[in-house]
């Protein structure tokens, strides 16, 4: 037996001695062909004469029997886990976050990765194991003081019970998925699962802890699977937040304490009940939900209506920016306004938004240049109010509220803020007018 080896080069002479090149000698690199005569009774199959094609015609042939070669594919394993995919602890959906000096705990589960094998299916144990952190921010290698995370097989401090899996595509024709876990077995830091048979998933736990003192921010923990198949990763968002909203501060310097037509009114966001993150935990309804919404009275019968979401769709952004919009939600009547301030520096330039009935202005904050907001309303600045204050032209802007400071960008930062006046701001605090009263 002699073994036919075609290149593309030299077929002339292959051809002058009788062989044939062929195709399959390329793909496997060892078909061998019968040196025996056409008329020993061996039928010869028959080949394509390659050495007609051109050679980009020749070059797609090979390309595409390659493509067909069994046994080429490899499986691919998928890691996922309960909780952990948003950046945003206050308004991600099912975040990973922490107080200082406790445990929480969620599923990680280990499967297949569906439509990838092209036929090859893992079966096997896979090691499972974390590592912390990187800034969620920069991506930078961080060590969060107090922060530590591991891969183990108890829960400890769950989240919350597990929901039936909704995710997982099967390929036609996989078996069904089975009601039984896979055992898990625990080392130090790590745990190591088994999928025992093709299509089953298998599980484990993702523990985060915090000590007493660790430092508030968002990072990045990164799981990884270990087995036959190489070594598979998922990134987790980690957030740690402090156990309650700072102190309101004390009253903005630079915003007085009265106008001619009354006091201005301190919105305390630190009074907020219940806190704005025990409530993301209350139940597994608030911590799917991607908004939060307040309500913040100014007066007996006025205020706002406050609305946070995401700021940031594809990843982290900043928590020393954000995206406000303001609406004047009645129907008729003066403007209103919201103002920027900076109470380290009354000096600094500040923006002023006046806002239309029906109309909402939307602008950008920086923790740079802006500690809080001030709102106000409009009065009538004549003697005598005529004609919708002389049609509008004596109108002025008095304030009336203003957010308390110490909270201001814990709950603002890296969001989207959603502001919206409730009732008649014209009747707040009861005169609409600095000489007369007007009823709006």
């Amino acid at each position: 037996m002699k073994q036919n080896v075609y290149d593309g080069v030299g077929s002339e002479q292959a051809l002058k001695s009788g062989e044939r090149p062929q195709l399959g000698v390329v793909l496997t690199g060892a078909v061998k062909s019968s040196d025996k005569p056409h008329h020993s009774g061996f039928r010869r199959r028959r080949t394509p004469r390659l050495d007609l094609l051109p050679r980009p015609a020749l070059a797609a042939a090979v390309m595409l029997a390659a493509l067909h070669v069994s046994g080429t594919a490899s499986a691919q394993l998928l890691l996922t886990v309960d909780h952990g995919a948003s950046w945003d602890p206050l308004v991600g959906a099912n975040p990973m976050f922490n107080f200082p000096g406790e445990i929480r705990s969620t599923t990680v589960s280990v499967s297949e990765a569906p439509f990838v094998s092209g036929g090859a299916q893992f079966t096997g144990p896979v090691r499972l194991s974390a590592e912390c952190c990187k800034d969620a921010l920069t991506r930078n290698p961080i060590a969060p003081a107090g922060l530590s995370v591991e891969v183990t097989c108890e829960f400890l401090g769950r989240i919350e019970a597990p929901a039936p899996r909704t995710d997982i595509v099967r390929p036609p024709g996989r078996p069904d998925l089975p009601t039984r876990q896979p055992p898990c077995e625990a080392a130090t830091g790590a745990a190591t699962v088994n999928i025992s048979s093709a299509g089953t998933m298998a599980s484990a736990v993702f523990r985060v802890t915090t000590g007493p003192s660790a430092t508030p921010g968002t990072f990045i923990a990164t799981i990884k699977g270990d087995s036959s198949l190489g070594v598979t990763s998922k990134e987790v968002f980690v957030s740690v937040v402090a156990s309650a909203l700072p102190p309101n501060g004390p009253f903005p310097g630079c915003v007085a304490t009265s106008t001619p037509i009354g006091g201005v009114s301190p919105i305390p966001l630190a009074s907020i009940t219940p806190d704005p993150f025990a409530w993301k935990r209350a139940t597994p309804a608030n911590l799917a939900r991607t908004t939060y919404s307040i309500g913040l009275g100014i007066s007996s019968t006025a205020g706002l209506t406050v609305g946070f979401s995401g700021l940031g769709s594809t990843g982290p952004v900043p928590s020393t920016v954000s995206t406000i919009s303001f609406t004047n939600a009645v129907g008729v009547g003066w403007p209103v306004a919201v103002r920027t301030v900076d109470s380290r520096n009354c000096a600094a330039p500040t923006q002023t938004f006046s806002v239309a009935a029906g109309e909402t202005k939307s602008f950008s904050l920086n923790s740079a240049s802006t500690t809080t907001l001030v709102f106000s309303k409009s009065t009538c600045r004549a003697f005598i109010n005529l004609g919708d204050c002389w049609a509008r032209t004596a109108l002025g802007l008095d304030d009336i509220a203003v957010f308390s400071v110490g909270p201001f960008w814990t709950l603002f930062g890296g969001r989207m803020v959603s502001l919206s006046t409730v009732g008649d701001w014209g009747k707040i605090p009861v005169p609409n007018s600095v000489a007369t009263i007007r009823t709006q």
